[in-house]
């Protein structure tokens, strides 16, 4: 049985004022102020070049809430913190697809595979109506979706999910159609613009778009729509695993994608005496990332019969937020937090014993306007 762990482990942050480098020569944006207007240029240091707006984009991505309907996506040398390329996407009359309270891996999902064009919502028609697109990091909003306009019946108001991360078709939800007391869910093609409602689909529980079960997301494999309230309960690993975990008999329960259920069998797992993590992101087709009470990331391993934990982090009292795995699976970057600062830091995940390296600081603390989204090669 899933319950509720009573505070959610904080997944996204709000940087309320730049990137101050601790310890390493790295340039530092001038300050933010998330969902309060534009964001004033980025400065870098003197005798270095500054970021490359539109660039191309390598290591660590961010993306922020930089205003009202605003989202710039940072890249950062894994090596240095050093801001490398930028980005910017502005919704304008379009409502971008990125839920501030939703995990970093969540909001990677709204961003095309190339991170050129963002999910998004139009604006409402004449009839009514409103189509799912994209806004790229150009300017302007595309509309992908069919019209649903000049027949009989409702005219659907198609609201932009994001992108299937295996097919790389824009989804969308549905608030009505047909008469139904429920949603509907459907997907376009990008490039074909084959636009598939899926009649027999239902939204989730409370049956309005925008509510808490309505916000959806998929599995690494592409598996889904998953209900978000899964997070943090459920993982998806890429071969197409779900562990989930049973908080009432303290263990696992392992098995495909969308079959696991009350009555599966516990899977045991190691060192006994821990309490169960809450799950964190998949790493590959059989680890994940997990974590317990927000200050502590362990490694999980599927084995024979077993989940095997281990710690990676020393003990602390520091709040960890957000976290990426580079394209080797090899490290993890990750937000830490203690007070009002908040740090990025990068970890190894195979030399045992390994301490995490800071990267940058960030004055202010963990709340919602930032993700961070992907480690490119």
């Amino acid at each position: 049985m899933r319950r509720s762990p009573g505070q959610r482990a904080v997944a996204g942050a709000a940087l309320a004022v730049g990137i101050l480098l601790a310890g390493c020569s790295v340039p530092a944006p001038s300050a933010r102020q998330p969902s309060a207007g534009p964001k004033p240029p980025a400065t870098s240091q003197a005798g270095s070049a500054p970021a490359a707006a539109g660039g191309s984009m390598h290591g660590i991505v961010l993306a922020i809430e930089t205003g009202q309907n605003t989202i710039e996506l940072e890249a950062l040398d894994p090596a240095t913190g050093a801001i490398t390329a930028t980005r910017t996407f502005a919704g304008g009359s379009a409502t971008l697809a990125v839920d501030p309270s939703d995990p970093g891996y969540v909001w990677r999902q709204a961003f095309n595979q190339d991170l050129t064009e963002l999910a998004a919502t139009g604006p409402q028609a004449a009839d009514g109506s409103t189509s799912a697109g994209y806004v790229s990091d150009q300017g302007g909003y595309t509309a992908l979706t069919a019209s649903t306009s000049g027949g009989y019946g409702t005219p659907l108001q198609k609201t932009a999910i994001g992108f299937n991360p295996r097919t790389g078709y824009l989804w969308y939800q549905t608030p009505q159609g047909n008469g139904a007391p429920y949603g509907h869910f459907g997907y376009v093609n990008p490039v074909s613009r084959v636009d598939t409602l899926l009649r027999h689909s239902r939204g989730f529980q409370n049956g309005a778009v925008g509510g808490l079960n309505d916000r959806v997301y998929f599995g690494a494999n592409g598996y889904g729509p998953i209900d978000i309230a899964d997070d943090p309960y459920a993982v998806y690993l890429t071969s197409g695993i779900e562990v989930a975990i049973d908080q009432v008999n303290n263990g696992y329960q392992v098995g495909r994608d969308g079959k696991v259920h009350q009555s599966t069998r516990d899977t045991r797992f190691t060192p006994r005496g821990l309490t169960v993590p809450w799950m964190k992101l998949p790493v590959d087709a059989s680890q994940f990332l997990a974590t317990n009470q927000s200050n502590q990331l362990y490694l999980g391993t599927l084995g024979q019969h077993v989940v095997r934990l281990r710690a990676l982090l020393p003990a602390s009292s520091r709040t960890v937020g957000d976290a990426v795995v580079n394209p080797a699976h090899t490290m993890i970057a990750f937000v830490s937090s203690t007070g009002t600062q908040s740090q990025l830091y990068v970890l190894s995940l195979t030399a045992q014993g390994s301490q995490p390296q800071l990267l940058g600081s960030f004055n202010g603390d963990l709340g919602a306007g930032y993700g961070l989204i992907d480690w490119l090669p």
